[in-house]
């Protein structure tokens, strides 16, 4: 009995220094597992494709100014069409902004005064009438008359472009209506013409 409680006492103690290292041991594996690994950093965001590159605005070119179209010369025309008229009829023509055209009911084609084979000469014409409440008290003045002058020769008032004073409206279109022209005509055609007259009121 002796022996025996002997032996299982000295088993003990040679058991003993076994278990401290099985212990050790676990702990030092629940130590390990216990580690917080940090998540990996997030993928990079895909990279953006930059936006496709517009196809280059051709730039027109300048234009040509070394050769500008010839100037029409509005004192000569003004002699032409208003002989012995004076200063009553200064810068009379205009045909900046107006559209040139066919008359599709009678065919005859509407140019520039500059495009027709010659100047219409006047042949009649006649100073507007003063109003005489405005004669009175010395009121000059001048209205702007966009005009067409027909096949024939004659003076049709389209429109008033102007005026200083509402008096002279009337009797202005009536003195451009009573004017006469030579029948404009274009390569030996008849043809009509559009411009702008000025009928000037004026206190010799």
């Amino acid at each position: 009995m002796i022996s025996a409680a002997a032996a299982l006492t000295i088993g003990i103690f040679v058991l003993f220094p076994f278990t401290q290292f099985i212990g050790n041991q676990t702990r030092e594996l629940v130590t390990l597992r216990s580690i917080d690994v940090a998540p990996p950093p997030p993928p990079p965001p895909p990279s953006e494709e930059p936006p496709p590159e517009e196809p280059p605005v051709e730039e027109a070119p300048p234009p040509d100014l070394s050769e500008p179209p010839p100037p029409l010369d509005l004192a000569q025309l003004e002699m032409a069409l208003n002989p012995g008229m004076g200063d009553d009829f200064s810068n009379a023509f205009s045909v900046a902004g107006f559209d040139v055209a066919g008359d599709t009911a009678s065919e005859i084609m509407t140019f520039e005064i500059s495009d027709l084979d010659e100047m219409p000469r006047m042949l009649k014409g006649r100073r507007p009438k003063h109003p005489p409440n405005l004669l009175r008290e010395r009121v000059e003045g001048v209205v702007r008359l966009k005009v067409l002058l027909d096949e024939t020769g004659r003076v049709n008032v389209q429109s008033v472009i102007s005026s200083t004073h509402s008096a002279f409206e009337r009797p202005a279109i009536q003195a451009a209506e009573d004017f006469r022209y030579t029948p404009p005509t274009k390569n030996g055609e008849p043809a009509r013409t559009v411009f702008v007259l000025p009928m000037k009121f004026s206190i010799n």
